[in-house]
C-alpha cells in the first residue's frame, strides 16, 4: 500500500490518502482493475497505481468540505459550503474564490513501502515518485488529469419553470348573495324568538 499527497507551495500537506492493491483490506475503496501480479508493493510505482491513486485522491478532496459565513461563520443558515482545497491554498496566496473551470498545474507525491532484499530479514524500504498533473475545479468538484485536460464547458442550467398562472378569486353573484342572506336571516329570526321566549 502506498500514499499519495498534494501539498501547497510551502510543502504543507493539504490532502492525502492511500492507494494500492491492499487498500480494500484497510477499508478504502479501490476502483482500479487490479492484477496482483502487476500491482504490488515491490518498489515500482506503475502507471496503473498512479491512475488508481489519482482516483482515490479525487474522492478525498471532493469529500473534504468547509463551511463559511452564516451566524457562526461555519456555514449554514445563509452561509456556504465549499471544498477545502482551493487554488489559493495551493498557491499559498491570500484567500480568493476559485472560479468554475479554473485549472493549474500541480505535482502530486507518491510513496510506496516495500520489503528490501534479504534472505531471512527484510528491511522496509521506500520508493517515491513525483507526478505532474493538472487540477481543475468543475461545478464545485475537483478533477485531476494526468494528461492535457479537455476544454471545459460548464453545465448549462436548466431553464427556470414559469410560475403557475394565478387563478382569479371566486366572486359571488347576486343570486348567491340573496341565498346567503335568506339562509342567515332565518337563523337570526329563530334565535331571536328563542331568546325572547327565555326571558318572558
Amino acid at each position: 500500500m502506498g500514499i499519495i499527497r498534494i501539498s501547497d507551495s510551502q510543502g504543507n500537506v493539504l490532502e492525502q490518502t492511500y492507494f494500492g492493491a491492499d487498500v480494500q483490506s484497510f477499508g478504502y475503496d479501490s476502483t482500479a482493475d487490479i492484477r496482483l501480479d502487476e500491482y504490488q508493493n515491490d518498489g515500482y510505482i506503475l502507471d496503473l497505481e498512479i491512475a488508481d491513486a489519482r482516483v482515490q485522491l479525487e474522492k478525498v478532496i471532493n469529500k473534504h468540505t468547509i463551511g463559511s459565513g452564516g451566524p457562526l461563520g461555519l456555514g449554514g443558515y445563509g452561509g456556504k459550503e465549499e471544498l477545502f482545497l482551493q487554488a489559493w491554498r495551493l498557491k499559498g496566496a491570500s484567500k480568493e474564490e476559485t472560479p468554475d473551470g479554473f485549472s493549474m498545474p500541480v505535482t502530486v507525491h507518491l510513496e510506496e513501502e516495500y520489503r528490501g532484499p534479504g534472505i531471512i530479514f527484510h528491511d522496509m524500504e521506500k520508493v517515491t515518485r513525483d507526478v505532474p498533473m493538472t487540477i481543475r475545479w468543475e461545478a464545485g468538484k475537483v478533477r485531476l488529469y494526468q494528461c492535457t485536460p479537455p476544454a471545459y464547458t460548464p453545465a448549462t442550467p436548466s431553464p427556470a419553470t414559469p410560475p403557475p398562472a394565478e387563478t382569479p378569486a371566486p366572486t359571488l353573484n347576486r343570486d348567491a348573495l340573496a341565498s346567503l342572506e335568506t339562509f342567515f336571516s332565518g337563523y337570526i329570526s329563530v334565535a331571536s324568538t328563542f331568546f325572547l321566549s327565555l326571558i318572558a
